[in-house]
């Protein structure tokens, strides 16, 4: 069994060099590029299941 751990991409307060953890931030452009790249090779490693955590707001 193979298991992939995952962050998300970069996010605006990350570009800002902000600190956080108590509300989310969007993702910038490369976050969002960063996020398809990894849809792209989870869907290529033909897992069984994948398990997606989101967290919203503040």
């Amino acid at each position: 069994m193979k298991i992939y751990l995952v962050r998300h991409g970069q996010t605006l307060f990350n570009q800002q060099k902000k600190v956080q953890g108590w509300c989310d931030s969007p993702l910038t452009q490369e976050g969002i590029q960063r996020f398809k790249s990894c849809l792209e090779t989870i869907a290529k490693s033909h897992a069984d299941n994948v398990l997606v955590v989101a967290h919203g707001g503040c």
